[in-house]
């Protein structure tokens, strides 16, 4: 049945398609922990703010050493990644060595969180009438982002957006064109021809 594809059809296994269900939905079951894996150490660069790591203690700069008695050194990053938001398990025991030095065993406990798709939003000083905003993917939830975030950004005075869609490798199509239509007033958006 595979072999009969054609070149513009993919298979996704099991991880391949959780990771493309996580672009579309803009959500995924974590930790909120943002790290740097090598091979020697697992380092967290920072917990995300009210994530399940930062509500635990997780810190800037600490070392994971062990989940669940588990040691993490040698994991590649997938591996660590998939350490990190485990399916069917409710708490996470992580030993982790802060800046200090100091040991801690932390208990941490996944839920589903939402992944911004738009991001660095602010109001430019030298410039207070202009806004700034980052779309790095399109998901089911960046409308609603960016509308939210827009309003935020003309409560503080912005008249004009700067829109960055640098790096942005696209996804769902209905949530670019709802984007498109803030800017677009009538016409055409896109059309599609089988």
């Amino acid at each position: 049945m595979l072999q009969s594809l054609d070149a513009h059809s993919n298979y996704f296994d099991r991880s391949r398609s959780e990771g493309h269900r996580r672009r579309v939905e803009g959500d995924f079951r974590g930790t909120g922990i943002v790290f740097r894996a090598t091979t020697d150490e697992p380092r967290i660069l920072f917990p995300v703010k009210d994530s399940p790591a930062w509500d635990a203690g997780v810190r800037v700069g600490a070392r994971i050493l062990a989940i669940d008695d588990v040691a993490l050194a040698g994991l590649t990053a997938d591996e660590l990644r998939a350490e990190l938001a485990p399916r069917g398990r409710a708490v996470l025991r992580m030993r982790v060595e802060g800046l200090d030095g100091e040991e801690r065993l932390l208990d941490v406990q996944p839920r589903v969180l939402v992944e911004p798709s738009v991001r660095h939003a602010h109001v430019f000083a030298d410039a207070p009438a202009v806004g700034y905003l980052a779309i790095t993917s399109f998901t089911n939830n960046t409308p609603d982002e960016f509308d939210a975030t827009v309003a935020e950004l003309v409560q503080r005075g912005a008249r004009a957006i700067v829109l960055d869609l640098r790096g942005n490798l696209g996804g769902v199509l209905d949530a670019a064109v709802h984007i498109v239509g803030r800017f677009v007033d009538e016409g055409v958006v896109v059309s599609s021809e089988g």
